[in-house]
């Protein structure tokens, strides 16, 4: 059978002029001639959806990734204040021991203990039990004592 294929119906125009049993014929002859058509567009859709699942895989990667750096920027950020004030807080205790320090030489008793010391004065078996020395007194007398005198055997 010989179909006689009208530009329009190829088109997908409907045909004018004519009854429905001729387009009906017309449409099926095209389709016949051209099966494939119908393949290739269910094929170009799912290629479609296929590409458009991808872009948006590839959209939820990216911002996945953007999550997990900006989460791991906020934990060094976070990190490096708390090491930050760690050292802020190491920093006023040390200056708070070294003055509380400083204020305990100028107690008398130690003062002239650690002259003592210095001078190589001080006997062997001294005892400072009696002195009344406080914990930062005790701490400097123990650090600065004996690097001025190694023979002091008991503090």
């Amino acid at each position: 059978m010989e179909v006689d294929v009208l530009q329009s119906a190829a088109l997908n125009v409907p045909l004018r002029g004519k009854d429905n049993e001729t387009t009906d014929v017309i449409l099926r002859g095209v389709v016949e001639v051209f099966p494939q058509t119908a393949e290739m567009k269910r094929l170009l859709a799912k290629r479609l959806e296929l590409e458009q699942q991808q872009r948006e895989e590839e959209e939820e990667r990216r911002r996945l990734e953007l999550k997990e750096e900006m989460e791991r920027q906020k934990r060094e950020e976070d990190l490096k204040k708390l090491k930050q004030q760690r050292k802020k807080q190491r920093d006023i205790e040390e200056r708070k021991r070294m003055e509380e320090e400083m204020k305990n030489r100028e107690d008398d008793n130690l003062s002239r203990v650690l002259q003592m010391c210095l001078e190589n004065e001080t006997p062997a078996e001294t005892s400072f039990s009696g002195l009344a020395f406080t914990q930062v007194q005790i701490r400097v007398l123990v650090r600065d004592g004996l690097a001025f005198n190694r023979s002091i055997v008991a503090l």
